[in-house]
């Protein structure tokens, strides 16, 4: 055991006395990409707001005898099913430590918190300096969470993207998928919990609660989202949509997919359909579990990993290659972590992580206030 730093204690907000717009210029100062978390609004729906928070914000805090701050957490508190048990989970989001801070243990003193604290935490886009850290401690690593791209304009979705030759003619050579019958009505997005429950029956991932569905879809501070639900005569699932235009170019992002895995085919029918009635030129769905993904891909999507001759953004706020154009995942369960690294079996989505939030630039962009 190291000792004890007595310079600097760990704390949560909750605790600390620290407001959201302290907290948030700290992140402004010290975080690369312009989030929405430096913008107290957003900080306090997302972290305070949430179902599992009750009220309580349980970010993480490293303050000094003055109470500045020198590292943050984000913290979201997710119940999770876990093998059939509900558990208490967490969703980590934007580690930072002041360069004064690192080296002191202080990190290591954050994550076996949170380990005593939740019995399941999960967290996206890792960075290579706080990776060693989760490795040391039990985490296990995914370089790719899966993400599947339709393309449907290639005209205007080349301009932003890595599209070779081969890339074109993959495109314009690629064959329609079998048109699966369907029926669909927009609902709330509470209501998607019903078929959510699918879910849990096989698959192992977040809680998909009427009170979380509505927190995080409904009431969301920026973004607008759609959700329906599809029907293909046998089973019924939901799912979670987002438009966004980006100059001339309309995109849709899938954000959720609540049901079983027999009634995608019918999902992605609908997606098609309702992608080209609005004249969106390309839609994107991040999955972990590759029962569910694995049937996009079969229906005219590309896989974002292994369709190497078509790289599209991930990000679009700015807009920013990575290659693979996807993000990483950390996973840690107290008990049996294997679980989760089931790709049969862990389902993950972009709605799942801090994946689909505005960014400043964002705000700038569209004119809006914050």
């Amino acid at each position: 055991m190291e000792p004890a730093n007595t310079n600097y204690r760990v704390v949560e907000v909750a605790d600390s006395g620290v407001d959201s717009a302290r907290v948030g210029q700290f992140i402004e100062r010290h975080w690369q990409k312009r989030v929405a978390l430096s913008v107290p609004r957003f900080f306090d729906w997302q972290f305070s707001d949430s179902p599992a928070s009750a009220g309580r914000n349980r970010c993480l805090l490293i303050l000094d005898a003055d109470d500045e701050i020198f590292g943050f957490m984000g913290v979201t508190v997710r119940d999770f099913s876990l093998e059939g048990r509900r558990i208490v989970g967490a969703e980590l989001t934007t580690w930072i430590l002041s360069e004064e801070v690192r080296g002191l243990g202080l990190g290591k003193q954050i994550v076996r918190r949170l380990q005593a604290n939740y019995e399941a935490i999960i967290g996206m886009g890792i960075s290579d300096s706080a990776l060693p850290i989760y490795a040391t401690h039990g985490f296990k690593y995914m370089r790719h969470l899966s993400r599947y791209v339709r393309v449907f304009d290639a005209e205007k979705v080349a301009p932003i993207s890595k599209l070779d030759t081969f890339g074109e003619r993959m495109i314009r050579s690629s064959t329609e998928p079998t048109r699966v019958k369907y029926e669909a009505r927009p609902i709330e997005a509470r209501d998607a919990a019903e078929p959510g429950e699918a879910l849990y029956l096989k698959f192992n991932c977040t809680v998909r609660s009427p009170e979380y569905l509505e927190w995080r879809y409904t009431d969301h501070p920026y973004y607008d989202y759609e959700t329906y639900s599809i029907s293909d005569g046998s089973g019924e699932a939901a799912v979670v949509l987002r438009f966004d235009e980006k100059e001339d170019l309309r995109i849709v992002h899938v954000i959720d997919y609540l049901g079983g895995e027999a009634t995608v085919p019918a999902v992605v029918s609908f997606i098609d359909d309702l992608c080209r009635e609005r004249n969106v030129s390309l839609a994107d769905f991040y999955c972990s579990a590759d029962p569910i993904g694995t049937r996009f891909w079969s229906r005219g999507w590309f896989s974002s990993v292994d369709d190497f001759y078509l790289q599209v953004p991930n990000w679009f706020y700015p807009i920013d290659m990575r290659i693979p154009p996807t993000t990483s995942l950390i996973l840690w369960a107290r008990e049996d972590v294997g679980a989760l690294l089931d790709r049969g079996r862990v389902y993950i989505t972009k709605g799942d992580c801090d994946m689909d939030r505005p960014t400043v630039t964002y705000f700038e962009e569209k004119g809006i206030e914050y």
